[in-house]
């Protein structure tokens, strides 16, 4: 019996798998040294809790309509631009900082574009995998994902530590840099998608209207959505002007009650 996970046996698939290790690595040495930075220019607590703020802030932001976009565009194109605008960014950081000119704003700024790339990147990076391995491979695929997450996460800060106390954090910067754009060169070329990208974007806007006005129309049906009354009837409206409660949203209305009481 073979034990080598089957996935690594696809070399497009071992070729991003490694890359993204490295990339990985240098990007938790990068928060590191980010810290570290931001901890000598200004010890305060509100500054440094304002870095992982940041870096969360793009994902709550921009994780949708990223999504919609891995979904209609190509996803290798998506894919390349983002971790060329992420090493950009952190190609900046490091210049900034080798100039004496970074400051603890500059650097929340720094923190803040690297997270919309990242932001970006993850829904491509998420449809990426399942176009490079086989349906018999995917399970694999998954499951090494996460190995070089962990992987990443324990050598990237050790690495950091070694770096900075022989180098400045400037070079850790430069250094993801350096992985972005290996991650950029190992995207291998993907098939055009033969969605129509402007139905897909309308839809989702769409999607986003119609969640607003199905939320004003239940608000119509009762004043307490979640009374008892709205419970034991969820799909009952009141008599008189109120009266006009359209199937699907009567549909809906049953959905939300039922996972309200699980």
């Amino acid at each position: 019996m073979n034990a080598t996970p089957s996935a690594w046996r696809n070399r497009v698939f071992l070729k991003i798998w490694l890359t993204s290790m490295v990339s990985g690595t240098a990007v938790a040495a990068h928060d590191t040294a980010a810290t570290w930075m931001m901890n000598l220019m200004s010890p305060s607590g509100l500054f440094i809790s304002l870095m992982a703020s940041l870096a969360s802030l793009p994902f709550f932001l921009l994780t949708l309509p990223a999504g919609a976009l891995a979904d209609a565009f190509n996803a290798g194109i998506i894919l390349r631009l983002a971790n060329l605008w992420l090493a950009g960014c952190a190609g900046a950081l490091a210049f900034l900082g080798w100039a004496g000119i970074l400051n603890p704003i500059l650097l929340l700024v720094g923190v803040f574009v690297l997270g919309l790339g990242f932001a970006v990147n993850a829904p491509a990076w998420a449809s990426l995998v399942p176009q490079l391995v086989t349906d018999e491979e995917l399970p694999s695929a998954l499951t090494l994902g996460g190995l070089q997450l962990n992987i990443s996460g324990i050598l990237g800060p050790a690495l950091a530590g070694i770096l900075l106390s022989r180098l400045e954090a400037p070079f850790v910067f430069a250094l993801n840099a350096a992985g972005f754009l290996l991650v950029f060169m190992a995207i291998p070329a993907l098939p055009r998608k033969g969605s129509d990208s402007g139905r897909t974007l309308t839809s989702f806007v769409r999607s986003i209207c119609n969640f607003h006005s199905l939320r004003r129309a239940d608000q119509k049906c009762t004043k307490h959505p979640f009374s008892k009354r709205s419970l034991q009837f969820p799909c009952c409206c009141h008599t008189g002007a109120d009266a006009g409660c359209a199937p699907q949203r009567a549909a809906i209305r049953r959905i939300v009650t039922w996972a309200c009481l699980c």
